[in-house]
């Protein structure tokens, strides 16, 4: 259940007495934002008229109760309703400002985790709304996203899959060099991650990739050898 507040959360309360009056709407936004997601995602997108009023209200609501206890949890709705509608960047910036401003908040690790799915998303061909029309990509945006996954929560399972699916990327762009760095700082990194004898595969495989024959520079055939006599 996605809210702005509770009656736990916030104590007593009396509806309408001016002093409790941000609260009160936070808590009635929270549902009216809930259902305007439910009812896109049951429209297939093709009914904007909840979801752009539901966005309006978030966006208003924030701007005006700069010190309320709630704007974590409405960052975080406005977070999922960009999600949900497909503008991912703006998206990406809720849970960006969530995060920055409520390290502590119980949605610092959901948003984490949706920030990771933004990105993720990215790598696999997904668009950029331009004038609402999904057109552009945005792989160099999805990287910089992983790494900030990584800077957020280092050492963690999040940053570890972070640090692999951006090596898994270079290698499939046919990045190589730059993939065997990637792949070589996640081994240095992760050394008891389950996933290291694939991680060193693929990083032999980069560089054997590298090789352009005999009349070139061998040293990519040296280093796929090295890598596999590692596994």
């Amino acid at each position: 259940r996605f809210t702005l507040g509770t009656a736990r959360d916030r104590g007593p309360v009396y509806h309408w007495d001016p002093r409790t009056r941000g609260d009160h709407e936070g808590y009635v936004a929270g549902y009216f934002i809930e259902s305007a997601i439910n009812h896109y995602t049951m429209t297939d997108g093709n009914d904007l008229r909840l979801y752009t009023a539901a966005k309006k209200l978030a966006v208003s609501w924030l701007k005006r109760e700069t010190l309320s206890p709630l704007r974590d949890r409405a960052l975080y709705l406005l977070g999922l309703a960009n999600y949900q509608y497909g503008d991912r960047i703006a998206s990406f910036y809720n849970f960006d400002e969530l995060m920055d401003k409520y390290p502590e908040s119980r949605y610092f690790y959901p948003a984490l985790d949706k920030q990771y799915q933004i990105a993720d998303a990215f790598l696999s061909g997904y668009k950029r709304r331009f004038m609402g029309i999904p057109m552009l990509s945005a792989e160099d945006e999805a990287v910089e996203m992983l790494f900030r996954i990584q800077q957020r929560s280092p050492g963690s399972p999040l940053a570890e899959k972070s640090l692999k699916r951006t090596a898994d990327y270079y290698y499939a762009d046919a990045q190589y060099d730059v993939a065997v760095d990637a792949y070589q700082a996640f081994i240095d990194r992760y050394r008891r991650s389950p996933d290291i004898p694939q991680v060193r595969l693929k990083k032999a495989f980069a560089e054997l990739a590298q090789f352009h024959g005999i009349k070139f520079d061998v040293t990519p055939a040296i280093n796929a050898r090295t890598s596999l006599e590692e596994i």
